[in-house]
Formats: C-alpha cells, structure tokens, sequence
C-alpha cells in the first residue's frame, strides 16, 4: 500500500496597498499552481509569504517582528519556510537576510513570479535565496489568480512612476512607468465579466498618466471609454463613483485636465447610472488614495498607489 503525501500548505500575509493585494492574489495563484493549498484558519502554514510595504509607518518594524515571532516557529518545524516580498523586499534586499537569517527567500516588486522556483530552489540547496530585478519581468495581471472575492477583481493598468516627488519612495521600488497595452488590459477584464465578476478596479501607482510610454496623452480617458462600451468590455459599465474622485493632476504635458477627460469618459459610458436610494453604501470602494494632493507638495498622507473603480452589471 502506497501513502500520497499531503500537499504542503501557505500562506499570503499582505501589508500596504491595494497593488500589494492585488500582487498577493497573484502569488496564492502560482504558489496553487505550483501544487500548494491554502493553510486552514487558525493553522502554522509550511510556506508563509510577507508581501510587504515601505511607504506605511513603521513597515519595517512590523516586518521584523513578525518574523522574530516566526523564528521558534520555524525551528520545530522542519521544512517550513519563509519568502518576503514587496516594496520593503526591494528595498532591504540582502539586509532582511542578514537581520533575519532564517528567512528563505527575499525576492522584490518586479519578479513576483519566480516565487515557487526560488522556494524550491532555496529547499535544495539550503540556502537562503535573494532575487532582485531593476526592471518588470510580467505584468503581475498576466500571472495566475486566486481572487479573494468572486465579484469583485483588480486589474492592472501600469506599474511604476516617472515623477521624482521628494517625500515619496515608490519610482525607486517601483521603477520607471510601464503601461500595459488597451488591447490586453480589455481582453482580462471582458474574461473577468464573463466569470461573474461585476466590479473591477483599475490599478496603477499614477493612472492618470497612463498611456506615457506609447505617447498617448488621452490613453486613459479612452480606457475608460472602453470599459464602459458593451463591445469593449462585454458588458458595459453602469456604476461608476463621481468623477471627482479621480486622481487629481494637471497633465505636465500639454495642459490638458487629466480629470476632465475621465469625467467626460464616465459621462458618455454606456449604462452609466445615478446612484439609486435603496443602494448599499460606496464609500469604502470610493475612496481613492492620491499619489499627489493640489496644494500639498510633500504631503505623504495619499499613499503609494492610485485605482479606479468600475462597477458592471451582472
């Protein structure tokens, strides 16, 4: 009689903003397609994952701690291990090593992906693993999922930034802005409305200066436009937070209202509608944390990411 050994199990802990949660959705996909299983509540994982964040106060601290606490932990559990990933990842890199040698791998914002190789990696060789990159390997909304809502998804639309602000560490995690292309990011979100998914947010560290790196300066506000059209996104959109919510900037290129284009965008999608009395309550969706504030230059209070919401009917 022959005994089939149990899948190992993990789990994703996630600090910092919704891109973090959003990445985090993408490593519980791999590492279930590596053949892992999520750990059951209340039950010490044999793979935990840090997915951490640099820009929130004492992010560092917090780190450290919990992985103090992991240390005796993990020394009764043969076999167990540890990754850190994320902005703080990149950031320390080998110094999380060297802080908390018991940690297996460290790996940073721009290779997520080569989280399963460089665990097993780490298992054979007893090693600890430290990967870097300076630049995107993927687009993290290219890699597996494991969605932690079945109605409501995260998509997206750019990583990084090419503004220099001086309070604000994010280009140098992040690196430079990439743009996904329309055509792509259409495609995920038509897939998702054919899943049942009927909210979707738009993410990137500055949305509204998406479409940068292909020179097209209204790149977003068509995004828009076609997320809203039933022959761009399959549905059509038909709930969408005021416009005012939307990032907040001037365009440094030709002048142009990055708001006013995404306020006419929402305007002209289809099946656009008022809220109506009996609705549940928006405001948590609705709130968008902004990566720069009219009038308040050094400011850190918007956080490090920027995201749109759709909402599409059923």
């Amino acid at each position: 009689m022959t005994s089939t050994a149990l899948p190992r199990t993990y789990q994703v802990r996630t600090y910092g903003c919704q891109m973090n949660v959003h990445d985090s959705e993408r490593l519980s996909g791999l590492l279930e397609d590596a053949g892992y299983v999520a750990a059951p509540e209340g039950e010490t994982a044999d793979v935990v994952v840090f997915n951490t964040c640099a820009v929130r106060e004492n992010a560092d601290n917090r780190l450290y701690g919990n992985l103090g606490h992991l240390a005796p932990v993990k020394a009764k559990r043969p076999g167990m291990q540890i990754a850190v990933g994320g902005c703080l990842a990149q950031k320390d890199r080998s110094t999380i090593t060297r802080k908390a040698p018991w940690v297996d791998v460290v790996f940073g914002t721009h290779n997520i992906g080569s989280l399963p190789v460089l665990l097993e990696r780490a298992r054979v060789q007893e090693e600890a693993q430290v990967e870097i990159l300076e630049s995107l390997e993927v687009f993290p909304s290219t890699l597996p999922t494991k969605r932690e809502s079945a109605y409501a998804a995260w998509v997206s639309v750019s990583v990084g930034c090419n503004n220099t602000c001086t309070f604000c560490i994010v280009p140098s995690l992040r690196g430079k802005e990439k743009d996904r292309r329309p055509g792509e990011i259409l495609a995920e979100v038509e897939a998702l409305v054919a899943e049942g998914v009927s909210e979707v947010t738009l993410l990137g560290q500055n949305v509204n200066s998406y479409g940068v790196e292909f020179g097209d300066r209204q790149a977003f506000s068509k995004l828009l436009h076609a997320c809203g059209d039933d022959r761009g996104a399959g549905a059509g959109a038909v709930h969408q937070p005021a416009p005012g919510g939307v990032h907040r900037r001037r365009d440094r290129g030709d002048g142009r209202d990055a708001e006013r284009d995404a306020a006419a965008a929402h305007a002209a999608a289809v099946g656009l509608r008022p809220r109506a009395a009996g609705d549940a309550p928006l405001l948590p969706a609705v709130e968008v944390p902004r990566h720069h504030r009219p009038g308040a230059r050094g400011d850190a209070r918007g956080g490090d990411h920027d995201r749109h919401h759709r909402r599409l009917p059923r």
